[in-house]
């Protein structure tokens, strides 16, 4: 497991330097991967299980859309 959460810390590190979220919500995104990680084994698509997960994240409330005026990115 440490490996995994070595990894975990470089996808962060990742997406705070690429400005792909804010700083502020870097430990989130971390922590949503990491539950999404340790989730049940599934017989769905990678890609299925991925956008289920984040049509939950949007649905409530925990996920904005890059490129949408309420983006990270907006007004950069």
């Amino acid at each position: 497991m440490r490996q995994g959460e070595a990894s975990l810390q470089q996808f962060g590190f990742f997406l705070f330097t690429a400005r792909l979220v804010r700083e502020k919500a870097v430990p989130h995104c971390v922590r949503w991967v990491r539950r999404f990680l340790m989730g049940e084994a599934s017989e769905e698509r990678l890609a299925d299980q991925v956008r289920r997960c984040c049509e939950n994240l949007e649905r409530n409330g925990r996920l904005t859309v890059l490129g949408t005026p309420e983006g990270p990115r907006a007004g950069a």
